[in-house]
């Protein structure tokens, strides 16, 4: 009864855990050995403080809001604040484009159910993470424009489970499971980027040394 429910939700909760707090460690590591210099420190103390967060929440209405999915929403919001009016309205649109998406795929789902079947639910957010890509090429309002897009769709999806009477827990730690592997994915994807343009630099300078020679 109460104790099997309980354990089980024990288990929900370290399972999903482990995976946002590998991801977070993990690029942890990798900022603070390999990118220290293009990276502000901010951003690794900002990754620390949500680590620290996310295990707790606090109550909002019916829900439960994890701290750390409130915390990202505050940072993302200071940083695109930041941003020249042109840029800020454009990052704002790719992330209601970024939002819909990902509601859309969820509320498909609902209505056909095969579909997770043979497109689990991390398939998802390897489409946001292209959609990201495609919207934007500028790696930090990239990153930008995926966090709050996501975050946004968790209002709109609770906003469309109310409506039909159906539960939704908004701002979970499904939501930085979401996050963490999609600024992984996107920090992978930014390495690369930048280990094309270091071997297409490297190959332009040996061969007008040869040309010169």
């Amino acid at each position: 009864g109460f104790k099997d429910y309980g354990s089980s939700v024990k288990l929900y909760f370290m399972t999903n855990l482990y995976v946002f707090l590998w991801s977070c460690w993990f690029l942890f590591v990798l900022l603070t050995c390999f990118y220290h210099k293009h990276v502000p420190a901010a951003f690794i103390y900002h990754l620390l403080i949500v680590i620290f967060l996310s295990p707790y929440y606090i109550p909002v209405n019916i829900w439960e809001v994890n701290l750390a999915v409130l915390y990202i929403l505050g940072t993302a919001m200071y940083y695109c604040g930041k941003l020249p009016m042109k840029s800020l309205l454009y990052v704002v649109f790719c992330c209601f484009i970024i939002s819909f998406a990902k509601a859309s795929y969820i509320l498909y789902g609902l209505l056909e159910p095969l579909w997770y079947m043979w497109a689990p639910e991390w398939i998802g957010t390897i489409l946001l993470v292209y959609l990201s890509v495609m919207l934007h090429k500028q790696h930090m309002q990239r990153m930008l424009l995926f966090v709050l897009g996501i975050v946004i769709s968790d209002v709109l999806l609770t906003y469309a489970y109310a409506r039909s009477w159906l539960a939704f827990q908004p701002f979970s730690l499904e939501l930085l499971d979401q996050l963490s592997v999609g600024v992984l994915f996107l920090s992978f994807l930014y390495s690369m980027e930048q280990l094309k343009q270091y071997k297409w630099t490297q190959y332009k300078t040996t061969r007008r040394k040869r040309f010169n020679a």
